[in-house]
């Protein structure tokens, strides 16, 4: 009872402690990452099996919402029509880069497009190389916190990472939410080999189910001393920003 308690005094000190932090929330398979400012809740991505709706509403209802969504899987889109309901103001970045079906075109462009820019947003993903599959395609989004990042991958795959990656060399990338969930075609050694600031990396997935993390991509993590956190085991995790 006595650790049920202060987990919960804690969470709560956390949430009104500062005016910005970055959320990666526990939602099974998928991905849905908040980063919540005094003004603005920037979403990326908003999907997953399950989602502490309640208590992003309560962060996020009263400001002004953006998405930025990686691209169109459902593990990343799910949560869409409750944004629009529960979220005030909620607009979209830009279009997925993978052709749409008509339910997917439909959901998405319900959104209205927002009509400014976020300075502390990047997308440094690229298209000039041959695609295989549409997570070839996936956004990645690099957020930038006074001296430092935080690099969001999306689905990208190690085959775009090779093209992409070079944005980010000597970047003082500290933390890393893993690519695909942690699946073994994403976050190579390529990647990793850059990010040599790097101090967390994240997984959003459900193991048990899925199999991510996967073991190689774990292994890779090891071999480089990097530590992993899997919301699976840890719940909903919350940075200073």
């Amino acid at each position: 009872m006595f650790v049920f308690i202060f987990l919960i005094l804690f969470s709560s000190r956390i949430e009104n402690a500062l005016p910005s932090r970055l959320y990666v929330w526990r939602v099974g398979q998928g991905q849905w990452i908040t980063w919540v400012k005094e003004q603005n809740c920037l979403h990326f991505d908003m999907g997953g099996e399950s989602a502490p709706t309640r208590f992003i509403q309560k962060l996020c209802r009263d400001k002004k919402n953006s998405l930025f969504l990686s691209h169109a899987d459902l593990d990343h889109i799910r949560f869409i029509p409750w944004g629009k309901k529960n979220l005030a103001n909620l607009c979209l970045h830009e279009l997925p880069r993978e052709t749409l079906n008509e339910k997917k075109r439909r959901l998405i462009t319900s959104l209205p497009l927002c009509t400014f820019n976020s300075e502390l947003v990047e997308d440094i993903s690229i298209t000039y190389f041959k695609k295989k599959n549409a997570n070839d395609l996936s956004r990645v989004f690099l957020l930038k916190s006074s001296n430092r990042y935080t690099l969001i991958p999306g689905d990208s795959t190690t085959s775009a990472e090779h093209y992409w990656s070079h944005k980010i060399s000597n970047l003082n990338i500290t933390l890393l939410i893993l690519g695909h969930h942690g699946s073994r075609y994403s976050t190579g050694d390529n990647l990793l080999a850059k990010l040599s600031y790097l101090r967390q990396t994240i997984c959003s997935a459900r193991k048990k189910r899925y199999g991510h993390p996967h073991a190689d991509t774990a292994q890779r993590l090891i071999r480089r001393g990097l530590p992993l956190i899997a919301t699976e085991l840890w719940g909903n995790l919350s940075y200073e920003m």
